[in-house]
C-alpha cells in the first residue's frame, strides 16, 4: 500500500513517464528531469522512488526508479538510517528495509 504522503509525488513520476514514448537511452534521457521534490534531501527522494519500486510493476516506472539509485550509487552516497555505503549488490528494496530505524 503506498503511504499517502507520496501520492502526489508518485502521481508526478507516472503522468511523466506515460508520456514518454521511445527506447531506454530515450528513457535513460529523461530520468534526468526535474520533480517537484528533486530538491528534497537524498533521503527523501529515496523513500519516494523506493515507494514506487515497492507499489508498481510497470517495467519503465522501475527503470527510472532504478536510474535514480544508479546516478546516487555513481556518487558513493550512504544509507540514510544505517550510514552503509549504497552498493550494487544493494538494490532499492533492500535499502527500504534496512534494519536501522
Amino acid at each position: 500500500m503506498e503511504k499517502p504522503g507520496y501520492q502526489t509525488q508518485l502521481n508526478e513520476i507516472r503522468a511523466h513517464i506515460h508520456a514518454i514514448s521511445g527506447s531506454v537511452p530515450v528513457h535513460r534521457r529523461e530520468s534526468r528531469r526535474q520533480y517537484s521534490f528533486s530538491d528534497c534531501p537524498f533521503s527523501e527522494q529515496l523513500a519516494i522512488w523506493d515507494e514506487l519500486w515497492r507499489s508498481e510493476t510497470n517495467f519503465w516506472l522501475r527503470l527510472h526508479a532504478y536510474f535514480f539509485l544508479e546516478r546516487h550509487l555513481k556518487n558513493n552516497r550512504n544509507c540514510s538510517k544505517c550510514g552503509r555505503s549504497l552498493s550494487v549488490g544493494r538494490t532499492i528494496s533492500t535499502i527500504g528495509a534496512c534494519a536501522m530505524p
